[in-house]
């Protein structure tokens, strides 16, 4: 119930919700970087690469993924 009611899932003291507010919160600053890679996101994130991408997958996501979707919709708002 708490973690619906907090933005993006977190939960006070959640390890992988501090990682993840770093991983996206780079991914936002970043995403017109063209060498924005999964090992930059990884250090970004204070984690292994393995550790990254289990983050990713627990949301059902890739970082490529993540990162193209980002990408696809800044260029709709701009476009708007």
């Amino acid at each position: 119930l708490l973690a619906g009611a907090l933005p993006g899932g977190l939960v006070p003291g959640d390890a992988n919700a501090a990682t993840w507010a770093r991983v996206s919160s780079y991914t936002r600053r970043h995403l017109r970087d063209p060498e924005l890679s999964p090992a930059r996101l990884a250090a970004a994130g204070l984690v292994s690469l393995r550790s990254l991408y289990a983050l990713f997958a627990a949301r059902c996501e890739t970082p490529a993924r993540y990162v193209r979707r980002l990408r696809v919709e800044a260029a709709r708002r701009e476009l708007e």
